[in-house]
């Protein structure tokens, strides 16, 4: 089910869309994808971020999805955006992922400043498919992006706490961390 409105006068919109127990094989019988439950609800007015009027209240939930192997749950996304402040959190707790990942931001015409940080329990990247043996990995990671969206950005990473385990053995690395800057005049790199 879905239902929506769009006012193109004031650029103002709401949607929800919901898919209960929908198997796609019916439709796609050559595909791979099987069983989707999710909901998605969103409301707003405009649509450029860097815009200062632009309003943004996002919720999607997938409750389960299927994809080969892969096998999706409990995945929710947030996006909030108001007078340029911006908050995203992606929170997933299933066989292939559990962690969250948020993003804050302060954006306008001018400038962006934002914040990534991922505190991941688990990622298992065999269980997706990226590689062809176990290997699991956790981490701590915190990232700060700045810009004046012309000529002068920069970025400072830190990733901690993280473990790759593979069948066989657990390994332990260091923290690591980047400093990275451009101006028209210096560029500046230390890892």
């Amino acid at each position: 089910t879905a239902k929506g409105r769009y006012n193109n006068r004031s650029a103002a919109y709401s949607a929800v869309a919901k898919i209960n127990n929908v198997n796609v094989r019916h439709f796609m019988p050559r595909d791979s994808i099987g069983v989707v439950n999710c909901q998605l609800t969103v409301d707003g007015r405009g649509f450029n971020p860097l815009n200062r009027s632009t309003r943004i209240n996002a919720d999607a939930k997938l409750q389960s999805a299927s994809y080969g192997h892969i096998n999706l749950k409990n995945t929710n996304l947030t996006a909030r955006l108001s007078d340029g402040v911006g908050h995203v959190v992606l929170a997933s707790d299933n066989e292939m992922l559990d962690g969250t990942i948020s993003l804050d931001a302060l954006m306008s015409k001018k400038r962006v400043a934002a914040t990534l940080a991922a505190d991941v329990r688990w990622a298992d990247l065999y269980a997706m498919r990226l590689v062809e043996k176990p290997f699991v990995t956790s981490m701590c990671a915190h990232m700060d992006i700045n810009s004046d969206i012309k000529q002068t950005h920069s970025l400072q990473a830190l990733v901690n706490d993280l473990t790759l385990r593979t069948d066989k053995k657990t390994y332990r690395p260091k923290d690591f961390s980047l400093d990275l800057s451009t101006s028209p005049d210096t560029t500046w790199a230390k890892a």
